[in-house]
């Protein structure tokens, strides 16, 4: 598989990012809408003719979503993908299908201090690629949905914890939250953290925090609306839901490192985390993170981080792929 080029994809709810990977590098990395193609093979076919590449014998793509037997349907999207389906519609010779948090776990070792930025607890430190001694770590989200994996480091060999803990169900703990649990019920019949810790989860904040005889459907606006309205103080509304999606992204990661026993490092990715940044690294996020009673004094020795490659789910695919390039 050395000789052939390896098209790499991390496919989420609104965007599709595409690179060519040789053994060390990412080159041609280009994003398209996911929205604008009915099918994979329709968005490769685009990204090809964009780019002027020749097709790939290979390809490992890692995709928003729930993956079983090299197949998986998008959460947030019509997409369904099958790897021996794209190897066939492709031509290609080998087709890998990764959850897309799979695929930044895979990442991790390799992110090092360059690509993160310290958000709270003691100091990070990843002792080389592959320390001897046994390591957890936790990844998760917020984007179009709420992702999040685990990976376990130990002995030269990395192993991902595929989840879909976005999907469980959000806990209250405080009287606003519960007032927006009551809120949403109205309107999901289930309330997954996923309705609160992502880009339509901020939007979910400000329709229950929004006054129910004022407010109207067609006036909810979306989620970097109500952040520009956070920073620039002009909405009171906006600013409570800002705060509330803050802490209670911080509740979440702590409770992703209590269940997977993380207690080596939390990483935040996603654009959201990324872009606003200023936010996460305030107090509000590490308090939640760190408020979990009787486990607190635990909780204060977990370091969170703040992903900040660019493209940590084509990293990963790269990473995958690297294990066939030899």
């Amino acid at each position: 598989m050395s000789d052939y080029h390896w098209l790499l994809a991390d496919i989420g709810g609104t965007n599709v990012r595409f690179a060519y990977s040789d053994k060390d590098n990412l080159h041609h990395e280009q994003v398209l809408a996911t929205n604008d193609y009915g099918s994979l093979t329709e968005a490769v076919t685009a990204y090809l003719h964009r780019t002027g590449l020749q097709a790939p014998g290979a390809m490992c793509l890692a995709v928003a979503g729930p993956v079983a037997g090299g197949r998986a349907r998008m959460t947030n999207s019509s997409w369904e993908l099958d790897a021996q389906q794209i190897k066939t519609e492709l031509s290609l010779d080998r087709a890998i299908v990764l959850n897309d948090f799979e695929a930044i776990a895979h990442a991790l070792p390799w992110l090092g201090l360059h690509h993160s930025s310290h958000l709270g607890g003691p100091a990070f430190a990843l002792a080389g690629l592959h320390p001897q001694e046994r390591r957890c770590y936790a990844v998760l989200g917020p984007g179009t949905g709420l992702g999040a994996a685990g990976l376990i480091v130990e002995s030269n060999r990395s192993t991902p914890i595929v989840t879909e803990a976005g999907h469980a169900g959000f806990a209250p703990e405080n009287e606003t939250q519960a007032y927006i649990h009551q809120r949403l019920r109205t309107r999901f019949s289930r309330v997954s953290i996923e309705r609160l810790v992502s880009g339509q989860g901020v939007e979910n904040i400000y329709w229950a925090l929004s006054d129910p005889h004022q407010h109207h459907a067609d006036k909810q606006p979306k989620a970097a609306a109500i952040f520009e309205r956070h920073a620039s103080g002009t909405d009171p509304v906006a600013a409570d839901a800002v705060e509330e999606f803050v802490r209670i992204l911080g509740q979440v990661a702590g409770d992703l490192a209590m269940s997977l026993g993380s207690f080596d490092g939390v990483f935040l990715a996603g654009g959201i985390a990324q872009k606003h940044h200023k936010l996460i690294h305030g107090e509000r996020f590490r308090t939640a993170f760190e408020s979990k009673g009787r486990h607190a004094s635990l909780m204060a020795r977990i370091p969170t981080m703040l992903i900040t490659h660019p493209q940590p789910g084509l990293l990963g695919c790269q990473v995958v792929s690297q294990a066939f390039q030899t």
